[in-house]
């Protein structure tokens, strides 16, 4: 028992005191806090570390498919004449395969920071099996287009006839917009000062009959003399 008005039981119960809070305190970190592992830690580091590096390698991987593809389908052209020459290897590509081109639609044209893109909406009708062939071939056959989506319906019940939607994307160059140096020099021959000069002989504006122009010096002169 604790009795701290006692002389003789104040350092006993001190004592005791101060050994409960160290049970206190003990069962605190036990409960909060706990041991620290060094083992476990730098395994933890390591899983984090190869996560990153997998990220990392899958990241790489796409960006070196993505330009792959876009190298494939780099249109080296003017904007205004890609979608002639993409409409017309479709429509052989369709002709191929039996395939009905139902509609092939230009859509508005996008800038990135170094590509412009072209999309377009085609839209066929045929079996199956045509349709995969022919999205097959666009995308693998040489035509400059990627295909960016595709959307099947089913036309005929009982059949395999069916209508697919197909995204396809066309990448060019952005056009420079910075002054060729051909542009520059006509630009600064077209902004040259030619301002007329006036000879002895030249017209005044509004009357046909030739007017000598003031000799400003002979005047100055004969103001002086008077």
């Amino acid at each position: 028992m604790i009795n701290l008005k006692d002389p003789k039981d104040q350092l006993p119960s001190l004592l005791a005191i101060v050994g409960m809070l160290g049970l206190a305190a003990s069962a605190v970190h036990l409960l909060f806090f706990k041991p620290y592992n060094a083992a476990a830690l730098k395994k933890k580091i390591k899983e984090e570390q190869s996560k990153l590096i997998a990220r990392n390698d899958v990241a790489k991987a796409g960006i070196a498919e993505a330009t792959t593809k876009i190298g494939m389908n780099l249109w080296m052209t003017r904007l205004d004449e890609v979608t002639p020459m993409a409409l017309s290897k479709v429509t052989k590509l369709s002709e191929a395969n039996k395939v009905t081109m139902v509609s092939f639609r230009p859509q508005k044209p996008t800038e990135g920071t170094v590509l412009l893109q072209q999309p377009y909406v085609l839209t066929v009708d045929g079996p199956f099996t045509n349709v995969a062939n022919l999205i097959n071939q666009i995308e693998k056959g040489g035509t400059k287009l990627a295909v960016s989506q595709i959307q099947f319906a089913s036309t005929e019940g009982e059949t395999d006839v069916v209508s697919a939607q197909i995204g396809l994307v066309a990448y060019l160059n952005k056009p420079s917009n910075e002054p060729t140096e051909k542009s520059m020099s006509k630009k600064s021959t077209t902004q040259t000062d030619t301002k007329p000069v006036l000879d002895s002989t030249s017209k005044v504006p509004g009357n046909s009959k030739t007017q000598p122009v003031p000799n400003t010096q002979s005047l100055k002169a004969g103001t002086t003399r008077g």
